[in-house]
């Protein structure tokens, strides 16, 4: 591919360059366990005085509207919930990750440059939120309402390549990447329903793990050509080769390929849908800050 046009992010007087290829993220049963995520919650209401029984009546009731964050933030005071949200993510004992998943997000950071966003659904974006935060794990994530995230990764994708911008440890912007393709990694079939041109899905299926009704056996026939199986983290190919685009507007020093700590989509029209990074340091008080700036 040949990117010439700077089609993404042309006002940063940073390097550009083509990946082949980048990864879309999911996070529930994916990078962390459902039923350990839940269990958390659980340890750390006790000490609040919320029970289990409290817990698991607001999430079979999550259809209805509620689910258990919102009913812990309902009962406790500010402040309580404040507490309460930075003992969840200060946990890490027991982890609530798979074994493969921090040996996955190593190998990313690993790569030269290799753009990886979390994409997960989500109906209380708090949530999702301090799943990450508390799993240790540095991601920047977009909160879907919805579980067809087909449309909404196309969105990445203009002039001939997904786009995004690479930012080192301070959050500065370093470099511009051009991704001729991206991958989508995901437990969910729905997910994938409508991945379009220049995408591709590996559809995850630990061993032993339930899936949801109607997912068992094979790829839907009509995703086979564009989305395979695999039972681990560790199978999700990590490309590494990375070179300089022709549209570059600063040149690149061959040996200084600058450092990406972290990456997020570069949306046409500066339309950027609203995203998060999350990182190990950061507080309850400040993510959920940044979080209810984001949807204010």
């Amino acid at each position: 591919m040949s990117v010439e046009a700077c089609p993404a992010a042309s006002e940063l007087s940073v390097p550009h360059f083509v990946v082949p290829g980048a990864k879309a993220l999911d996070l529930d049963r994916t990078l962390t366990q459902v039923p350990a995520c839940t269990d958390r919650i659980i340890s750390v209401s006790d000490a609040f005085g919320i029970s289990e029984q409290a817990i698991r009546g607001a999430q079979n009731a999550h259809s209805g509207g509620r689910d258990p964050l919102r009913y812990i933030q309902d009962t406790l005071s500010p402040g309580e919930f404040m507490d309460w949200g930075q003992r969840y993510i200060d946990l890490r004992d027991p982890a609530i990750t798979y074994p493969d998943t921090h040996d996955f997000m190593d190998a990313l950071r690993a790569a030269p440059a290799l753009p990886n966003v979390g994409v997960t659904y989500g109906t209380n974006a708090l949530l999702q939120v301090i799943k990450v935060a508390g799993s240790g794990c540095k991601l920047y994530i977009e909160i879907l309402d919805h579980t067809d995230k087909g449309p909404h990764l196309a969105n990445w994708w203009h002039n001939g390549a997904a786009n995004f911008t690479g930012y080192d440890s301070e959050g500065e912007p370093v470099g511009v990447y051009h991704a001729e393709s991206v991958e989508l990694v995901d437990d969910n079939d729905e997910c994938m329903e409508n991945l379009p041109a220049h995408y591709t899905g590996a559809r995850l299926v630990r061993a032993g793990e339930k899936r949801k009704a109607g997912q068992e056996g094979p790829v839907p026939e009509h995703l086979r050509d564009r989305v395979r199986t695999i039972s681990g983290l560790g199978e999700v190919c990590i490309p590494q080769d990375v070179r300089p685009a022709g549209c570059s507007p600063v040149v690149y020093t061959a040996g200084q390929l600058p450092i990406s700590e972290s990456f997020s989509p570069v949306y046409p029209n500066g339309n950027a849908y609203p995203g998060i990074l999350i990182t190990p340091d950061k507080t309850f008080v400040e993510l959920k800050t940044t979080l209810d700036a984001l949807y204010a």
